[in-house]
C-alpha cells in the first residue's frame, strides 16, 4: 500500500486518545491520523472540513456520544467514513446500536491495548474505504452475526455467574438483566435439547456449531416472542434455557417448539417445560438443576410436565442387587423379542418411577450386550458390530433411545445378513482397524491395498458401518480412548498416542467435542461412577 489513508480519531480521554493515535501513527506511513477531537459533536466538525478516510471514535462521551455522531453522519453525509467503534464491555449494547446505524466494525480496547497490532489490522481489513454497495451489505451482514454471536456467549457467562450467587443476585438478574415482566401470569422455563442422533454438525468445526447455536437461539426466540416475553440463553451449542412470562396459556407450546426446530433447523430436539408455581422469582433451583441434571432422560414426546419442586437430586443410585437381578431378566429375554419388548417396558417404567440413574441403566444394557457377544462364536464384523453397537449406546440421551437400541439389537441378532464379497473385504479392513488403532488409516491407502477405487471403498464402508469412513474411525479411536482411561494409568498423550491420534492438543480437543468432556475430567467422572456402584 503506497497510499496513505487519513484517520480522525474521537475520544474523551486525553491519555487513551494519545495511545490509540501512536497505535495509529506506528504503521509506517499506510494510515495518519489528521484529526483529533473529544467529543462526538467536536468530531463531526472535523469530519465535514477533513473529509477521512476512517473514523475511530468512542462510544460514551460528552455532548454528543459515538451514536450520536453516527447517527448524524448517516443523517447529513452522502458517504460515510469507515467508522470503527471503540468500546467497552460494559458499553456492548451501544457498539450493537452503532452497527445497526451503519458503524463498520467493533473493538474492545482492552483488546486493543493487550494486542498493540489489532487496530492497525482492523483499519487493514477495511481498506479501500470506498466498496461496492453489495459488498458493504455483506460485510455489515456478518459484523451483525458477529455481534449476535458474543452476544450470546455474554448471555451464557451472564446466567452462569448468576447461577453460582445468591437468591437475590437471581431475582436482579429477572427484574433488571432480563427485564421480565412480572405481571404476565403464565411464567415457565423451558430446557430444549437437541437430539444428538440428528446433530449434523457433531463433525463441524468450532466456527459452524456457532452458527448453529445462533440459529437455536433464533429460531426459539421468533416462536416464544409471538406469545408474550421471552429470553433463550444457550447453555451450550445443543442445549437452551428459555426463560418466558407469556401473556396467555399456550398447551401445545412444547409440541411447537419441536416441530420448529425440525423444520427450520432439520433437528429433532427433546423438550421439558417447568411451569413455575407462583413467580419465576421462586424458580432459581429449578434452573439450577435444569442445567446441570440430565432431566430429559426419561423424557417423552411433546409432553409438558410441571414441577412445583425440584428434588436436590433428580436421580437415585440403583443398588448392587437392582442391576444384578436387571442384567439375569434381559440376558434371558434376549432370544424372544415379546419378551425383549416386555421386559424393556417394565425396566422403563420402574427406572422412570424410581428415577434411577441414567448411567445405571446404560451399564445394565451395556453388560448385557458385551456377555452376549462374549457367548458367541468369533465372525467377520462381529466387532465392528459390537464397537458400533455399543456407540450408539452410548450417544442415547433418553430411556426411550436406550429401548429402541436394545431391540434393533435383537432383530440384528436374529437376521442372518449374507455379505458380498466387496463388504467381506470391507470387514475385514475393519477388523484390523479395530486391532490395532494406534497405526494411521487412510481410505486411499486401504482401498489401494485391495485394489479398489477409493469412491467405490468409501461407498461400500458406509453400506456396511452405516458412516462414512472418517467419522467411524475417530468414533472407535474415541471408544478405546475411553477404555484406556478408565482401565488403565496411561497419561492422557500415552493414550492419545496409542489411539492413533498423535497430535495431543488435537486429541483434547476432539476428545470434548464427542464426549463432552475433556480426558482427564472424564476419568475422574468415569472412576467416581465405578466407585458409587461398588458402595
Amino acid at each position: 500500500m503506497t497510499k496513505s489513508y487519513r484517520v480522525v480519531l474521537i475520544e474523551d480521554e486525553e491519555l487513551a486518545r494519545e495511545l490509540f493515535k501512536q497505535l495509529i501513527n506506528e504503521s509506517n506511513g499506510v494510515f495518519e491520523v489528521i484529526g483529533e477531537a473529544a467529543n462526538g459533536k467536536a468530531g463531526y466538525t472535523l469530519i465535514q472540513s477533513l473529509k477521512p478516510d476512517f473514523v475511530v471514535t468512542d462510544i460514551s462521551m460528552p455532548v454528543w456520544t459515538g451514536l450520536d455522531l453516527i447517527h448524524e453522519m448517516k443523517q447529513t453525509m452522502k458517504e460515510l467514513p469507515q467508522t470503527i467503534i471503540l468500546t467497552c464491555h460494559q458499553d456492548f449494547h451501544y457498539a450493537q446500536q452503532a452497527v445497526h446505524l451503519g458503524a463498520s466494525s467493533y473493538l474492545l480496547k482492552d483488546d486493543c491495548l493487550s494486542d498493540t497490532g489489532l487496530l492497525i489490522r482492523t483499519l487493514i481489513s477495511l481498506v479501500p474505504s470506498v466498496i461496492d454497495h453489495a459488498e458493504k451489505q455483506r460485510k455489515q451482514a456478518e459484523l451483525e452475526t458477529k455481534l449476535r454471536t458474543n452476544e450470546i456467549s455474554i448471555n451464557r457467562n451472564s446466567l452462569l455467574s448468576t447461577m453460582r450467587k445468591s437468591a437475590k443476585e437471581w431475582q436482579s438478574y429477572l427484574s433488571q438483566t432480563l427485564r421480565v415482566p412480572m405481571d404476565n401470569s403464565h411464567q415457565y422455563l423451558f430446557l430444549v435439547e437437541f437430539d444428538r442422533k440428528s446433530l449434523r454438525f457433531m463433525e463441524a468445526e468450532e466456527p459452524e456449531q456457532k452458527l448453529w447455536e445462533f440459529a437455536g437461539v433464533n429460531v426459539l426466540q421468533e416462536l416464544l416472542q409471538q406469545h408474550g416475553y421471552a429470553n433463550v440463553v444457550a447453555v451450550n451449542v445443543s442445549r437452551f434455557l428459555c426463560i418466558c412470562a407469556l401473556t396467555k396459556h399456550v398447551p401445545e407450546l412444547a409440541s411447537d417448539i419441536s416441530d420448529s426446530l425440525n423444520r427450520y433447523l432439520k433437528i429433532n430436539s427433546f423438550v421439558h417445560c417447568h411451569q413455575a408455581v407462583t413467580s419465576l422469582i421462586e424458580a432459581e433451583q429449578a434452573v439450577k438443576q435444569l442445567l446441570k441434571e440430565h432431566l430429559l432422560f426419561f423424557y417423552e414426546p411433546h409432553k409438558i410436565t410441571v414441577h412445583p419442586q425440584m428434588p436436590e437430586s433428580p436421580h437415585e443410585l440403583m443398588s448392587t442387587d437392582q442391576k444384578s437381578d436387571w442384567c439375569k431378566i434381559l440376558r434371558e429375554a434376549m432370544y424372544s423379542s415379546t419378551l425383549l419388548a416386555n421386559e424393556m417396558k417394565h425396566l422403563a417404567e420402574e427406572a422412570r418411577q424410581k428415577q434411577w440413574r441414567p448411567q445405571d441403566i446404560l451399564g445394565i444394557c451395556t453388560e448385557v450386550l458385551l456377555n452376549i457377544k462374549l457367548t458367541q462364536s468369533e465372525s467377520a464384523g462381529s466387532s465392528l458390530r459390537l464397537q458400533t453397537l455399543l456407540h450408539h449406546l452410548g450417544t442415547c440421551q433418553t430411556m426411550r433411545q436406550i429401548v429402541d437400541v436394545m431391540l434393533l439389537e435383537f432383530a440384528s441378532q436374529n437376521q442372518k445378513t449374507v455379505h458380498s464379497a466387496a463388504e467381506q473385504v470391507v470387514l475385514q479392513k475393519i477388523e484390523l482397524m479395530n486391532a490395532d488403532m494406534s497405526q494411521s488409516y487412510s481410505l486411499e491407502e486401504m482401498a489401494a491395498s485391495v485394489g479398489y477405487s477409493a469412491p467405490y471403498f468409501s461407498r461400500t464402508f458406509k453400506k456396511v458401518v452405516g458412516e462414512n469412513f472418517s467419522q467411524y474411525l475417530m468414533h472407535i479411536r474415541i471408544q478405546k480412548a475411553k477404555q484406556l482411561l478408565l482401565t488403565t494409568d496411561m497419561r492422557t498423550f500415552e493414550v492419545s498416542y496409542q489411539v492413533g491420534i498423535e497430535n495431543y492438543r488435537n486429541f483434547n480437543k476432539i476428545f470434548k467435542k464427542i464426549v463432552g468432556m475433556s480426558p482427564n475430567q472424564y476419568r475422574i467422572y468415569g472412576k467416581t461412577t465405578m466407585e458409587d456402584q461398588n458402595i
